[in-house]
């Protein structure tokens, strides 16, 4: 330990200088999950102090997720009928002769 205290998870923060000589002369600090703190004085009395932070948002876990993204600089995808082979007819176009059941050679 050094100089009081063990060095574990619970006991670790970022303090400003007088706050941590504070936790030296007899203050406790209590971290809350939401991110504020509670500061107890060695004669008992205690003082909370909400998160300078703001919480982040909550999400659904249970959710559907966003649809994907495609990469920079792709342009996005639509559905389209799927690609036709070169030199196959426009789909708007008069479908060819049939043929003769009997070729003529």
């Amino acid at each position: 330990p050094f100089p009081v205290g063990p060095t574990a998870a619970w006991n670790l923060g970022r303090l400003s200088d007088r706050c941590h000589q504070a936790k030296h002369a007899g203050w406790r600090l209590e971290r809350h999950d939401d991110g504020s703190v509670t500061w107890l004085s060695p004669l008992g009395r205690t003082y909370h102090r909400p998160s300078p932070h703001r919480p982040p948002p909550r999400v659904d876990v249970y959710a559907d997720p966003p649809p994907l993204l495609p990469p920079p600089g792709a342009s996005p995808v639509v559905d389209a009928a799927p690609p036709r082979p070169v030199g196959a007819p426009d789909g708007d176009a008069a479908a060819p002769p049939p043929l003769p059941d009997d070729p003529p050679f």
